[in-house]
């Protein structure tokens, strides 16, 4: 065809079109670059007042952005930006393509701001993608794929702002794509990809295991339907994400099996070239990571450090992801040495994340400035880390000096406290009323020790104890306090503002009912089911959050759901000292390991600052009380029971009578539910006794601790009920009791402490949790105690949810328990009946007041020590291992294998 011919232009614009098609298919580099030439070349031939002349622009705009997508040159992006902008100039305002321009140069806008992060490029990209939506009609076939590509962007946006309501209108947007796609278009996979994606933030944002599980579950939809899809690496890619954030959450090793092969496939799947090939095996080494973190097998950290630095060595030097990676190697590096695996360098973590300092610029982003400081730190650890196997001077002042630059990169203590109280006042929103119980615990558990680490930085800054006491009250026990809130009483608002109380109780109510977890199933039409039950959660706790800001601003109700105020706080101790001991990972006391370390170091200072010096006169009518709020790993230890017990005054036990607490407003919101002498209108004592549990070792005196109970009780005026030994049997009674007592096995989950239990006859199948105790409400008949003789019921073994203090213990109070008796570890079998017979006599004798509990038991665990303490040495040992004196417990505990059996029980209460 002559160079001249009328149709050439025409000519070369199709054969661009369709060299471009075979690239989609072939991924010949050859065939994309041939492409751009020749629309390069039709559109030079196409005069600039041809109506034709937009369309072929775009042609070639749209092969170059494809280029770049490719390559990643910057160069390709930039001319298709510019040739897309031409594009829109040329292009009248009611032509039916001008849409598609527009959101082409929207996804291209996108491109350049996830190279720049500019600002102005993202809500470009946005202001034009919606206006491409405007311009399109109703029933336009691309309109999906446009509000797909603003989802995305308004994601994009998300991240960079955390502007909850870009997010909210991404999932509605990505939604609406959805459901008016056809169900076959071949975009679907992408949009419900997109639907993963901004699922996956949105768990991130919310801690809701609906999302998370919605995400999981879409993910595999598509994985499943797309098996000749080019897209598919992409999917397995994000599959595999969405698994392993779950196995992170549910510790099932499926998911986390599942999440690596997903990648695994993903990776196979990817070219040579393809720019998203190093992400997914720096991805696939996460999810080894991730097992290694729980199995710690050596196998697993190989496999991690393998792909990680696989993905490392295959971009480029100014990649940029590359800092993050090799900050990740470093990571599992220095974990992997810490635990003493062999296949963990100190050498290479040292040198990998002294790149990854080199490779990140300190900019005015705040953000990238506290990530270089947090890298200097990491250096310092691992310097230190070396120097205590080496003893090389050099590591240990190089250690030194990467932790001052981190410290000279970080604001002045008073900056950083002002950070960190609006940081600690933040911690309660994460719990949204909408969220589930579980939810709001894992969601938690990622900011532990943030309010003790406020709490520090206040007194270091000269804030004083009571800004401390503040930030401490705020930011932990944050789930107990959710719970207060919705089981309040709401008497005084219903007499003044009835129409106030009744719209907050039929909110309040409707939060309070837990919906169903195990929520995904074949019949739930597409998951949009559970959407809408979550969906109507989520808007009810909006209305009641609306309805809670009325009441307070009524006259009289300004404190309604407020914190406690510095007048309450120091009010709440005028039945007794509150002592807060407050410890952060920087001042951690180390190991712990006789009574007599907690007695000089802690308790024997703070008793004689509060004047309780001498051995309490037993002449006198009323011993000393004091409350123990203990935060980090002080809540494993037990501050009663410290002392030098060969002598007779050097001892808590010998001075002072101890309770327990969470936190002070604990103890507030106890007071206010009721009065010292508990009148309920049940006078029922719920006694279970489990002395053969399916797959435990039998409790042979468990019976006999009931039948001591029993008759104790009936002394009380209580009547002993007896049920069946199964769940079902327990939670009927549980709302008529006004004492319950369980002797038997207790379990407390490593993992999530809503799973710890106390098993009973069908335990197994169907456990008596934390969370079903939390999803109970006793409050209307005010029961008065619970006594949990098993093993380490007030116990929490992930030390991620010691801020919130969620056990069996805390469980049983916050059901509505005024006073709960539990333990810290292991107890024996045969002194659990001497410990509650002497504990049931005190509150007999006692007239059960609020102060016969607590003295009933500080009574029986001094007897125990004493008779402990006047035991020959030989006779101690032989009582520990005798084989009648059985453990209530599932599994070894912490190594508590001395014979202090009398050291562990704990009262919680007011």
């Amino acid at each position: 065809m002559p160079r001249d011919h009328h149709d050439r232009a025409a000519y070369l614009d199709d054969l661009g079109v369709a060299l471009g098609d075979r690239f989609s298919i072939t991924r010949n580099p050859a065939d994309l670059d041939e492409a751009i030439q020749i629309s390069r070349e039709a559109v030079n031939m196409t005069p600039v007042d041809s109506p034709d002349r937009a369309g072929r622009l775009s042609n070639c705009g749209i092969r170059l952005a494809e280029k770049y997508s490719v390559t990643e040159e910057m160069s390709d992006l930039k001319d298709a930006i510019g040739i897309m902008r031409e594009v829109l100039e040329v292009t009248p305002s009611d032509d039916p393509d001008r849409a598609m321009y527009m959101n082409n140069l929207g996804t291209a806008l996108a491109d350049q701001y996830a190279q720049t992060s500019k600002m102005a490029d993202l809500n470009e990209s946005i202001h034009i993608t919606q206006q491409a939506i405007d311009a399109a009609v109703e029933d336009y076939s691309d309109r999906p794929m446009y509000l797909n590509s603003l989802a995305l962007r308004l994601g994009d946006r998300y991240v960079r702002t955390g502007e909850g309501a870009d997010l909210d209108n991404a999932l509605s947007i990505i939604r609406d794509a959805i459901n008016s796609a056809p169900d076959d278009s071949p975009d679907r996979g992408l949009y419900l990809n997109t639907l993963v994606i901004q699922l996956g933030r949105q768990y991130a944002r919310t801690g809701a295991m609906a999302d998370l599980q919605e995400s999981v579950r879409v993910a595999h939809d598509i994985v499943d339907t797309s098996l000749n899809d080019p897209d598919r690496p992409m999917y397995l890619n994000n599959l595999g994400l969405a698994l392993g954030e779950l196995y992170s959450v549910a510790y099932e090793d499926s998911d986390i099996d599942n999440a690596i092969l997903a990648l695994r496939e993903a990776l196979g799947l990817s070219p040579e070239e393809s720019t998203s090939r190093a992400i997914h095996i720096h991805n696939l080494g996460i999810q080894f990571g991730r097992k290694y973190s729980k199995t710690g097998a050596t196998a697993d950290l190989q496999e991690c450090l393998r792909h990680i630095r696989k993905a490392i060595k295959s971009v480029t030097a100014d990649h940029p992801d590359r800092a993050g990676w090799l900050s990740n190697l470093g990571v599992r590096l220095g974990e992997g040495y810490l635990r003493g695996d062999s296949s963990a360098d100190i050498e290479e973590a040292i040198r990998v994340t002294q790149e990854a300092i080199k490779t990140t610029k300190v900019t005015t982003d705040k953000v990238t400035y506290l990530c270089k400081a947090l890298l200097l730190n990491s250096l310092g650890v691992r310097l230190a880390a070396r120097y205590t196997s080496v003893s090389a001077i050099d590591d240990l002042e190089s250690a030194i000096e990467m932790t001052k630059r981190a410290v000279e990169m970080t604001p002045k203590i008073s900056l950083i406290c002002d950070a960190l109280e609006v940081a600690v006042s933040l911690i309660p929103k994460l719990t949204a009323r909408s969220l589930e119980n579980p939810d709001k615990q894992h969601l938690l558990g990622q900011v532990v020790g943030l309010a003790s680490n406020a709490a520090a930085a206040a007194l270091n800054a000269g804030r004083g104890p009571t800004a401390a006491l503040k930030f401490l009250e705020q930011g932990r026990g944050v789930l107990a306090t959710s719970l207060e809130e919705m089981r309040m009483d709401v008497i005084e608002l219903q007499a003044r503002y009835p129409e106030l109380a009744k719209r907050f109780v039929s909110l309040r109510d409707e939060l309070d009912s837990p919906v169903a977890r195990d929520t995904f199933n074949q019949d739930d039409h597409g998951g949009f089911n559970h959407q809408a039950r979550a969906t109507r959660r989520y808007d009810a706790g909006n209305k009641l959050d609306e309805v809670i800001a009325e009441i307070q601003r009524q006259p009289g109700f300004e404190d309604f759901l407020a914190a406690p105020s510095e007048a309450e706080l120091k009010a709440s101790a005028s039945c007794g000292p509150i002592v807060v001991i407050n410890t952060t990972r920087n001042r951690d006391p180390g190991k712990i390991d006789t009574l007599e370390w907690l007695w000089d170091t802690v308790a024997h200072p703070i008793l004689d600052a509060l004047g309780f010096t001498y051995r309490h006169d037993e002449s006198l009518e009323k011993w000393p009380r004091i409350w123990w709020v203990a935060t980090g790993i002080m809540t494993k230890f037990p501050l009663h029971a410290a002392g030098r017990h060969d002598a007779e005054s050097a001892s808590v036990l010998d001075r002072v009578m101890s309770s327990y607490s969470s936190s002070i407003k604990t103890i507030i919101q106890s007071r206010r539910r009721g009065h010292g002498e508990a009148k309920s209108t049940m006078a029922q004592a719920l006694l279970v006794a489990m002395k053969h549990t399916p797959e435990q070792s039998s409790l042979p005196f468990a019976a006999r601790e009931i039948e001591v109970i029993r008759d104790l009780v009936k002394t009380m005026q209580l009547e002993p009920i007896e049920p069946g030994q199964h769940k079902h049997d327990i939670m009927a009674h549980l709302p008529q009791c006004k004492v319950f007592h369980f002797a038997g096995h207790g379990h407390t989950d490593g993992h999530d402490p809503m799973r710890s239990r106390l098993l009973l006859e069908d335990g197994k199948e169907n456990p008596l949790t934390v969370a079903n105790l939390l999803e109970i409400n006793l409050r209307k008949h005010l029961p008065f105690l619970a006594y949990l003789s098993a093993c380490g019921t007030g116990r929490i073994k992930d030390k991620r949810f010691v801020d919130e203090s969620i056990h069996l213990v805390s469980a049983c109070q916050l059901a509505g328990f005024r006073h709960v008796i539990g333990t810290l570890w292991e107890v024996n079998d045969e002194l659990c009946v001497d410990m509650a017979r002497i504990t049931y006599e005190g509150m007999r004798d006692g007239a059960m007041i609020d102060e016969s509990v607590c003295e009933g038991l500080h009574n029986a665990t001094r007897q125990l020590r004493d008779r402990w303490r006047n035991m020959p040495m030989n006779s101690v040992a032989r009582s520990a291992t005798d084989g009648d004196r059985r453990p209530r417990d599932i599994i070894a505990c912490d190594d508590e294998t001395s014979p202090l059996h009398w050291v562990p029980y704990v009262h919680f209460g007011v």
